[in-house]
């Protein structure tokens, strides 16, 4: 891959910045970072201890403003970099070797932009308006607490049991009476983002309905993002359905395709991507992606030294029922691999 290539998935401004900056960190779930500001002395203020520094980092761009000093530094992909933004990068400890580089880099990105047309730079989803559940939902814990006795919520009820422990935990399900779409044989599961609701999915519990899963889904939608602005976390295990993502606390696509503003949300969190493609053609779409975005890919099932999964283990749903999800989350992290070349030794065996 070409140094322009990677540009457009990398941010060598914030990574530069990122492994030297020694200083502590307050992560905002906004995705702002507060630190103390490397040049409130510069600029003849007294030392920041109170982290009135904020930056704001995506795909293509990196902003500093200080709220005491009142310092602001931007830059963006096909912008040279500034004297300001110079200047902060070397307070904040970047050595002079590798400030040189990463001035030229943007130098020659900016050339290539203007050469060959800018390439537009990908945000991830900021807003989504909020959306109504079916008629007359509520959680499955109210209904329980009512003594809802309905031979539908029953059986909904017994069918999210029988998924297992780590995917019934989740307290946001949902059950409607209403049999409209057949919505009183279904399991609700919500869509959220920023404490709303935004859409749902579904899913029906008798294999004669179709289709099995009805809802309504955002556009460049991750389910379960919430766990995106978990700063403690250093992985983030991306899967198809809902159900494994709620099974290890990953997020999931909804589907086997991945959007532009899906992978800069993801890359935005700051966490370590780890793909858990399905074992179908579908599946192998995502490892594409993975590829084209340098992450890691998980292949727990595959024969080699150590086998985490049983052949007849399909997805990490089934994986957290039969082990438990510590258990398949470790499996995960263990089995997965950035190499390319291992990528495609171990691709080639799931077939």
């Amino acid at each position: 891959m070409s140094f322009i290539e990677k540009s457009l998935h990398t941010n060598f401004v914030w990574d530069a910045f990122d492994h030297s900056y020694l200083g502590r960190r307050k992560r905002r779930s906004s995705g702002f970072i507060d630190i103390n500001c490397p040049m409130c002395v510069l600029q003849g203020e007294g030392a920041d201890t109170r982290y009135r520094c904020g930056l704001k980092s995506d795909l293509g761009a990196l902003g500093v403003n200080c709220f005491n000093c009142g310092f602001k530094a931007r830059w963006s992909r096909g912008w040279m970099l500034s004297k300001k933004m110079k200047d902060f990068l070397a307070a904040s400890g970047v050595p002079d070797v590798e400030l040189a580089l990463i001035s030229s880099k943007a130098a020659l990105l900016k050339r290539s932009s203007t050469a060959f047309g800018a390439t537009p730079i990908v945000e991830p989803p900021c807003y989504y308006p909020e959306a109504a559940l079916p008629d007359d939902a509520k959680s499955i814990d109210e209904w329980a607490n009512e003594g809802c006795t309905d031979p539908d919520f029953i059986a909904v009820a017994e069918y999210l049991f029988s998924r297992g422990e780590a995917v019934a935990a989740w307290e946001s399900y949902c059950w409607s009476p209403s049999p409209k779409d057949g919505m009183n044989r279904r399991l609700i599961l919500p869509f959220t983002f920023g404490g709303k609701n935004v859409g749902y999915t579904a899913r029906a519990i008798d294999s004669a309905i179709e289709p099995r899963y009805i809802g309504r889904k955002p556009p460049d939608f991750l389910f379960n993002n919430e766990v995106l602005v978990k700063r403690t976390r250093k992985y983030v295990v991306v899967v198809e359905g809902a159900f494994d993502a709620l099974a290890i606390d990953g997020v999931a696509l909804l589907g086997s395709t991945l959007t532009s503003k899906q992978a800069a949300w993801l890359r935005h969190s700051g966490q370590t991507v780890i793909v858990m493609p399905d074992r179908d053609e579908a599946g192998s779409k995502l490892i594409d992606a993975a590829l084209k975005y340098g992450w890691r890919v998980a292949f727990p099932s595959v024969k080699g030294d150590k086998r985490w999964w049983e052949a007849d283990v399909k997805d990490a749903a089934e994986a957290a029922r039969r082990y438990g999800k510590l258990w398949t989350v470790l499996s995960l992290i263990e089995s997965s691999t950035a190499d390319p070349t291992v990528i495609a030794v171990k691709r080639s065996m799931c077939r």
